[in-house]
């Protein structure tokens, strides 16, 4: 629910609040297609609610569904929702999902430093070298207009995907 207000100027009546007459109403608000509120499943993950989550896979829903250029992977990376992560990807998740800002899953569980939900992510195939729109991948720099977080997950990344074909 959006509020709309209207401002109506009235001529010849000089200027200041008395000219203007200010209209407010709680008004939908949607282009044809865009969805206002999250789907079930989007809302069961951020929520971080397995269970929910579980029920709405087994009913069928596409656990790719795309709700404001992200998906519920999207939304469990980022959040550290490790366990609903693992069951979207066994639903059939992507992920390699680029979003609207170009970021993946893997570079938000490493920016946000979820260190198990990057082993999973790379365990299923994660792309290591997508980039975001402000140019880094997960294995150079965090996705903070270009400055390192030493503290970040970032560099662990490439040691758990490369560290084990070096050994």
């Amino acid at each position: 629910m959006h509020t709309l207000v209207i401002a109506l100027i009235l001529p010849g009546l000089g200027i200041g609040l008395g000219s203007c007459c200010i209209f407010e109403q709680q008004t939908e608000i949607a282009a044809p297609g865009v969805v206002m509120a999250a789907p079930p499943l989007i809302e069961a993950t951020l929520a971080g609610n397995v269970d929910d989550v579980r029920s709405q896979l087994a009913n069928g829903t596409d656990p790719n569904l795309i709700y404001n250029t992200n998906t519920a992977l999207t939304y469990a990376a980022r959040d550290g929702f490790t366990e609903i992560a693992r069951l979207l990807i066994d639903h059939g998740a992507e992920v390699n999902w680029i979003d609207g800002e170009g970021v993946t899953p893997l570079i938000l569980a490493s920016f946000k430093d979820h260190i198990e939900l990057v082993q999973l992510l790379l365990a299923h195939g994660a792309d290591i070298t997508i980039r975001d729109q402000m140019g880094p991948d997960c294995a150079g720099l965090c996705p903070t207009a270009g400055r390192v977080r030493p503290h970040s997950a970032a560099p662990k990344i490439f040691k758990l995907k490369y560290m084990p074909l070096l050994i």
